[in-house]
């Protein structure tokens, strides 16, 4: 859930459109060594890979709403694993849910959770 919640801090833009990757990648252009400490973030297990592609997916299903990004729903999830062929299991759609909520809410992560 750590990498989630940073991956969906950098990857959100500000009032101009530019993310916090953005500038950081540009400070690292320009020599800033520590740009590369803020964009390398924290470790993503390999064997978790294809919960973070599904969650991807689901999340360009999703669309938005008066509060930002909308929260996946079962609608959304249920499409999404007819047309796609997947059939994740419970405890794999719990994760899902529990991705979107992170990436929805990144500062909302409890510090026991990180």
């Amino acid at each position: 859930m750590q990498f989630a919640a940073w991956d969906a801090r950098m990857s959100t833009p500000d009032k101009s459109g530019s993310t916090p990757r953005d500038s950081w990648r540009a400070l690292a252009k320009r020599g800033r060594l520590d740009a590369y400490t803020h964009l390398d973030g924290p470790a993503f297990p390999d064997s978790l890979g294809y919960l973070w592609e599904w969650s991807r997916d689901l999340r360009r299903g999703t669309g938005t709403d008066m509060n930002g990004k909308a929260p996946l729903s079962w609608i959304v999830l249920d499409a999404w694993a007819r047309h796609s062929g997947n059939a994740p299991a419970p405890h794999e759609i719990d994760a899902l849910f529990s991705l979107d909520a992170v990436m929805r809410h990144p500062d909302s992560l409890d510090e026991k959770e990180a």
